[in-house]
C-alpha cells in the first residue's frame, strides 16, 4: 500500500503501522480473536493501547505532573488518558487537526494547542503552565505527519528546534 500521490517528496514512503506480517511463533505470544470481533477493534490491542500505555510508564508520568503530548491521534489521546490514569494533574495536548483537538477537549477535557495558530509552542506551553514548563513530553505523532508538516526529522535525531527546545524543560529529555 502506498500513500496517496503528493504525500511524499519521492512517492515512496510506506503508512507506518502494520498492515500483515508474518509470524512463526504465532502459537506462544498470539492470542485467539473471537469471530464477533472486528478486526479493527482487535487492533487496539496489539497496537495503540501498548504502545500508548508503554510511553506513559516508561517516561515515568507521576502522580501531579504535567504532560504535553504531540500528536492527538489515537495513540495521543490514549496516552492523555493513561497519564491521567497515572495521576497527572494536567495533559496539554498539540496537533493541528480541529478534530483530534476539539473531541481530546471534549472526551478527556485537556488543555489543546493548535500549532498552526500558536506556532512558538514552548512559549505557549510556558503560558498554560510556567516558566518550569513541562514534567514529560511525549511524541505521539507519526514521523510521516511530522515530515509532512514541513519538520525536519532524521530517525534518531531531531532537527526541530522548536519542538527541541519544548523539549528541554521536561524531565524525561
Amino acid at each position: 500500500m502506498r500513500v496517496p500521490k503528493g504525500q511524499s517528496p519521492d512517492d515512496t514512503y510506506r503508512p507506518a503501522a502494520c498492515i500483515l506480517t508474518v509470524n512463526a511463533a504465532g502459537n506462544v505470544n498470539l492470542l485467539p480473536i473471537p469471530d464477533d470481533v472486528m478486526d479493527e477493534a482487535a487492533l487496539y490491542l496489539s497496537d495503540i493501547l501498548p504502545t500508548s500505555y508503554h510511553s506513559v510508564v516508561d517516561t515515568g508520568v507521576e502522580k501531579g505532573d504535567t504532560v504535553a503530548i504531540w500528536g492527538l491521534g489515537p495513540i495521543g489521546q490514549c496516552a492523555a488518558k493513561w497519564a491521567q490514569l497515572k495521576g497527572a494533574s494536567k495533559v496539554i495536548g498539540i496537533d493541528a487537526v480541529p478534530f483530534r483537538l476539539e473531541h481530546a477537549e471534549k472526551m478527556l477535557g485537556i488543555q489543546t494547542i493548535n500549532f498552526k495558530e500558536h506556532t512558538d509552542v514552548p512559549k505557549r506551553i510556558r503560558e498554560l503552565v510556567g516558566e518550569k514548563g513541562v514534567d514529560v513530553a511525549l511524541d505521539c505523532g507519526l514521523w510521516l505527519f511530522l515530515h509532512f508538516s514541513n519538520w525536519k526529522l532524521t530517525i534518531g535525531q531531531e532537527r526541530s528546534t522548536s519542538r527541541r527546545r519544548s523539549l528541554t524543560k521536561s524531565r524525561s529529555s
